[in-house]
């Protein structure tokens, strides 16, 4: 008995999402795979979710990430100095590299099958150096967090979308974003 209520509900909410793709035939939806290829080298990886109501406007949500993250037994200045230390750790040469990202904004298209986009977020980027004790520490000056902002193109041909952009975090790491996705 309790299902029919529940069925009820669900029954009207499908037809009426059917029946506005009915009415509104260029409500599409996105899902693109990116790639975010940073100055140093850094890649991260993710997805732009959108939806586009009209021929002419969309919104979408981005997230991406390099997929790692490092412990740290201290942090140092850019020259690899400690605070309160007269000397430096040695440091092996080797070095990791996290970031990650979530943005959100809008596109409007100026032609039938291209659209720019502009969108805000937050976002993280950090650098780490490892010392020949084994420990890992984090470079102030090249790790940071706040602010995201984007801006591209997005070209679309049939079911298909291609995108290429630029993104910051703080106007002090910057990268190029890439996607290839689906509108369905």
């Amino acid at each position: 008995m309790m299902l029919l209520p529940i069925c009820g509900l669900f029954g009207p909410a499908a037809a009426a999402q059917e029946s506005q793709t009915e009415k509104n035939p260029s409500f599409r939806i996105l899902a693109m795979p990116v790639v975010g290829i940073g100055t140093e080298g850094t890649l991260s990886f993710g997805a732009r979710i959108g939806a586009r109501w009209s021929e002419s406007q969309n919104v979408y949500i981005q997230f991406k990430s390099a997929f790692s993250s490092q412990k740290t037994a201290f942090s140092c200045d850019g020259d690899g100095f400690v605070d309160g230390h007269a000397v430096k750790p040695w440091y092996t040469g080797d070095d990791k590299k996290s970031r990650w990202s979530v943005t959100a904004g809008y596109g409007y298209g100026f032609l039938p099958w291209l659209t720019a986009y502009a969108g805000l977020g937050y976002g993280q980027r950090a650098l780490y150096w490892e010392s020949f004790e084994g420990d890992w520490a984090r470079v102030e000056p090249s790790s940071f967090s706040g602010a995201e902002m984007e801006a591209g193109v997005m070209a679309s041909f049939g079911q298909f979308a291609v995108s290429a952009g630029v993104q910051t975090c703080m106007f002090k790491f910057t990268e190029i974003n890439l996607g290839i996705g689906f509108l369905f």
